[in-house]
């Protein structure tokens, strides 16, 4: 009797430690596949993450981006052959995204990796608040510019002051940016009549 209730005790432990195996693995096998999703996520294009936003296929998005084939989407979209530059600008205005412009620039052209600051798009009020912080800042060291710029030389006494107005003149230059993307999206939302703005933009133009 001892021997059956041994054995049946034994069976039982056997079987309570092959279900928590099971559920070990499951956990596991569940965990690596979530990993997986997040480094995809993660490795996705900002091309691909855009598409995917917009709920499209490669076959539907290419309705949209000029009649691109899927295949060209998909080799795009994985680095397998750079976008071109005409590609990039179907591609932000199809998907209404007119940050991929700066963003290639910014990631992939060989002269903007240099030149070009990536530049993400912000509310107007914030945006507002750096370009006058930058220009109450400039503003209150023009004195020190003047000094500088007077005799068209810069001695060792005047490099940090500057390098301090350089970076102060690029953070505007970046707040500057920041206002036409953010004016580009109101246009592509069509929160901004476009065909108004780009008349009085030309004839402001025009008059320079």
């Amino acid at each position: 009797m001892q021997v059956i209730r041994l054995a049946k005790h034994t069976a039982g432990m056997a079987d309570s430690a092959n279900a928590k195996i099971v559920v070990l693995i499951k956990s596991r096998a569940l965990g690596s596949s979530q990993n997986e999703n997040n480094q995809d996520s993660q490795t996705k294009s900002v091309f691909s993450r855009k598409r995917e936003a917009l709920g499209l296929s490669r076959e539907k998005a290419g309705e949209l981006l000029d009649g691109m084939q899927p295949e060209r989407i998909e080799r795009n979209e994985s680095g397998k052959l750079p976008a071109r530059p005409e590609e990039v600008l179907i591609m932000a205005k199809g998907y209404k995204a007119p940050e991929l412009c700066n963003h290639y620039c910014e990631h992939e052209c060989a002269i903007g990796k240099e030149y070009v600051t990536e530049v993400i798009l912000e509310d107007l009020s914030r945006i507002t608040l750096r370009m006058l912080s930058s220009i109450n800042t400039l503003e209150s060291n023009q004195r020190r510019l003047i000094e500088i710029a007077a005799d068209g030389e810069i001695g060792e006494d005047e490099i940090e002051d500057l390098v301090d107005m350089q970076m102060e003149l690029e953070q505007l230059s970046v707040a500057i940016e920041m206002l036409q993307l953010w004016t580009e999206q109101m246009i592509v939302d069509g929160r901004i009549n476009s065909g108004k703005y780009e008349k009085i933009k030309a004839s402001k133009t025009t008059k320079r």
